[in-house]
């Protein structure tokens, strides 16, 4: 990595001034009303980029060695590099050399072991090992892609505000009979939820709302565990 910067100007304060006293620099001061010979606030000299101090966040130009672009990066930075690269051609260096490159079955077991204090029942957010049946539906890739299904069957719009949502997060698909009412209905259990996906997956019992909507759909029939009719469903639409 060529440096291009020779020098820079610096603004003297705190231990700076010392710093370039020392090494020969003159530093200009002037006398308060105190009578204290005081370096003036905003005072700057120029200095020559190899007399600053190793930490300065000074920006310098230099030029990468693979592309030979010129590009500007903090003095303590430029310090640190030692690829002579700058960040694309560092991170395409880095890539090709990791490509194809696999941790092996004892650096595995290795990161495993060292992981085990930490895992299962000694982690921080363990729960008894316990998930509801309804989360092991919702977060099952059938699940996800039903999802995927009830935004292309609505165009991704909104059936309350007819506002199209093309945002990541921004629009949520509902159970029309929601979930709670599916397993009552079955005797879903966790053992055999696999055997009603068909019931659990219809994509007529799906609906489109953006996130206000639904939130507004909830609240107008008292909650989202409560039982809930495709008549109410029709109401709520049309109401204004």
């Amino acid at each position: 990595m060529l440096l291009i910067t020779e020098s820079v100007w610096t603004r003297l304060g705190g231990r700076n001034d010392s710093h370039y006293g020392k090494i020969g620099y003159h530093i200009p001061r002037k006398r308060n009303k105190q009578g204290r010979m005081l370096v003036a606030r905003g005072t700057k000299i120029l200095v020559r980029v190899e007399d600053l101090p190793k930490g300065s966040e000074i920006k310098v130009e230099f030029k990468c060695n693979n592309c030979g672009e010129h590009q500007w990066t903090m003095y303590r930075d430029y310090l640190k590099n030692r690829t002579g690269l700058c960040i694309r051609c560092s991170g395409i260096k880095n890539g090709k050399a990791n490509k194809g490159r696999h941790p092996s079955k004892e650096t595995m077991r290795r990161i495993k072991e060292n992981h085990a204090d930490f895992s299962g029942e000694n982690h921080l957010n363990w729960k008894g090992g316990l998930k509801t049946l309804q989360a092991t539906i919702r977060t099952s890739f059938e699940g996800k892609e039903w999802i995927q299904h009830v935004f292309k069957k609505y165009d991704y719009t909104c059936q309350k505000c007819k506002q199209r949502i093309e945002v990541a997060g921004s629009l949520n698909a509902h159970h029309i009979i929601n979930l709670a009412q599916t397993i009552d209905m079955y005797g879903v259990t966790k053992d055999n939820w696999q055997a009603f996906k068909l019931i659990l997956f219809n994509i007529e019992n799906g609906i489109c709302f953006c996130k206000d909507c639904h939130k507004e759909f909830h609240g107008y029939c008292d909650g989202p565990d409560k039982p809930v009719s495709r008549k109410q469903l029709n109401r709520f639409l049309r109401a204004a």
